[in-house]
């Protein structure tokens, strides 16, 4: 099992007159390429930031105080302004034992740009500091499951696009074997390991749920996915692309499906990611997904479902409450009609792709 990253090393320290997009940095520590062995995305085309997922997508690098590496060591994700989504192993400083150790908030910083993040004393590019680590508290060191953690950026990056984590309700399942994700990283771009840092992408179809690949050893579970990249036709991530995510297209939305976790150690057999559906509870929990206020509190919430708050049970005067959303009924009493949610279904609320709301016997909306 060959995780798809290694941590940088610092070597010389040079103070660099950044600029003030770095957030104080001050001066930059020059990796050492010795016994480095990071990969990126095999024979991928480049990732550029014009486009709202690549633009999402980060590089992760080491800090040290006022410094920080010269190239990433991992990537990942920006599915909110605050929340940088990558792997749990980017995220796990121990050296042996069964017992992760998170690292430190500042010692990681997130940058955005195409790269590489230098151009001789040139910052490529944004920096931002982290203020909170996150890894799952179940994360396995030994199989690694559950292999993802969540990066709080010191300060809201509301400039950049975000791409949604995919949810439970639309998530992965052996169904979506043979459709196409969009895997991104920062890492080396070739099997030679000549090139590095530059931002890649390649499209991979799943294999399925699991580590369902000839040469995949354990079975994995359904919190993971696998696919082949055996070069005949597809590459995919390698290490260095540890974090980073597998986009996946679902009703016209892009969402963050999968994020990069482990494979074969020349990555020419498979790869497995995290199934990101599978955290939908542990992502919202720490972005702060606050649900609708569904109480007995006098006033209707339209974005609750039918029957979940009390509020909305008796506004459709005779026929309302029946179970019937008759003529002249609807989920939130649009266009004249009476408001009855407890008898006609509706998502007011939330993603307008996800949005209906049942007039009568019809559904209205692009979520129908």
């Amino acid at each position: 099992m060959n995780t798809r990253h290694d941590r940088v090393i610092f070597r010389t320290i040079f103070c660099a007159g950044l600029t003030t997009t770095l957030l104080g940095l001050g001066c930059v520590s020059e990796l050492d390429d010795s016994g480095d062995d990071e990969f990126r995305v095999i024979n991928g085309a480049p990732a550029y930031s014009n486009v709202d997922k690549y633009a999402a997508t980060v590089g992760i690098h080491q800090r040290s105080g006022g410094q920080v590496s010269i190239s990433p060591f991992c990537t990942g994700t920006l599915i909110s302004p605050e929340v940088v989504m990558t792997a749990a192993h980017c995220c796990d400083e121990a050296n042996g034992g069964s017992n992760f150790n998170p690292m430190e908030p500042t010692e990681v910083s997130v940058y955005f740009g195409d790269g590489p993040a230098f151009v001789g004393n040139a910052v490529n590019g944004d920096f931002y500091w982290v203020s909170e680590v996150l890894v799952h508290p179940n994360y396995s060191r030994y199989s690694l499951t559950n292999d993802i953690c969540l990066l709080r950026l010191a300060a809201p990056n509301h400039d950049s696009p975000t791409i949604p984590h995919l949810p439970a309700s639309i998530g992965l399942s052996n169904n979506d074997a043979g459709v196409m994700l969009d895997h991104v990283g920062f890492g080396y771009g070739d099997l030679q390991k000549s090139e590095y840092g530059i931002k890649l992408q390649a499209q991979v179809p799943v294999a399925g749920l699991g580590c369902v690949v000839p040469g995949c050893s354990g079975g994995g579970s359904s919190s993971q996915f696998s696919y082949e990249q055996d070069g005949s036709p597809y590459y995919g991530p390698c290490n260095g692309d540890s974090g980073g995510p597998a986009f996946i297209s679902r009703n016209g939305t892009q969402y963050v499906a999968g994020i990069t976790s482990y494979g074969d150690a020349q990555c020419l057999l498979y790869g497995v990611s995290t199934n990101v559906s599978a955290f939908q509870g542990f992502i919202d929990d720490f972005i702060g997904v606050v649900g609708p206020d569904c109480s007995a509190n006098n006033q209707c919430n339209d974005a609750c479902g039918p029957g979940e708050d009390p509020d909305c049970g008796g506004g459709g005067g005779a026929t309302c409450n029946n179970g019937v959303c008759e003529a002249g009924e609807s989920c939130d009493g649009r266009d004249g009609t009476t408001s009855c949610s407890a008898d006609c279904p509706g998502k007011t609320g939330g993603k307008p792709s996800n949005r209906f709301c049942y007039v009568g016997n019809t559904c209205e909306g692009p979520g129908c």
